[in-house]
């Protein structure tokens, strides 16, 4: 904790590459979606890392809580997969 986390470092400079490298249209706009998507797994893994370690510890207010979280990270997921198939036009 408080130190700097190498893997969201690493998505972000490749987030910054990607706009970079691209051009604009569908594709950039794919890329963008799929760039968030990776940071948004990322959360994910996170939270249910920490739920583990609040039920471990008995911390029974604090698994709720983030469990409530990683669930809106889940509809952040979701909404990112429908916008990919709308940005693509995939039918």
């Amino acid at each position: 904790l408080g130190s700097k986390c190498q893997a969201i470092d690493g998505l972000i400079k490749e987030t910054e590459l990607s706009l970079k490298e691209s051009e604009s249209g569908m594709i950039k706009d794919a890329e963008i979606i799929a760039c968030v998507q990776k940071s948004e797994h990322f959360q994910l893994g996170s939270y249910s890392t920490l739920i583990a370690f609040a039920r471990m510890l008995g911390e029974d207010e604090a698994v709720v809580l983030l469990d409530a979280t990683r669930s809106e990270e889940n509809g952040t997921m979701q909404k990112m997969a429908d916008l990919t198939v709308q940005t693509i036009h995939l039918p």
